[in-house]
């Protein structure tokens, strides 16, 4: 397959197995991700994955509209990037006080 390929092709999943994701698997795509360009190669990106039912229970009755929520609930695990909080505070929100 091709990159044009790849793009034009690309479908977005929304439904899952139940089933817990192997941490090999989890590893192997934060490796691939890894390889993303980042701007002046700062490589700021990091990346939590949910496992437990219970952290999967909250992000979705908490965190998320519920039309999101079910396919949150279903997934075997979630695997999400993060941006640091200090780097987002220092680019967007200017704070004066420090932090610890």
């Amino acid at each position: 397959m091709n990159t044009l390929e790849a793009i034009t092709t690309r479908r977005s999943v929304r439904r899952f197995l139940e089933k817990p994701v192997e941490n090999e698997q989890i590893e192997a795509v934060v490796t691939a991700a890894s390889f993303a360009p980042s701007w002046k190669n700062t490589q700021t990106a990091r990346y939590i994955a949910i496992t437990d039912p219970a952290a999967k229970e909250t992000i979705a009755a908490e965190m998320l509209p519920s039309f999101n929520a079910a396919t949150v609930r279903s997934a075997g695990s979630i695997l999400t990037r993060v941006l640091p909080v200090r780097l987002f505070v220092w680019r967007h929100m200017k704070w004066d006080w420090p932090l610890s």
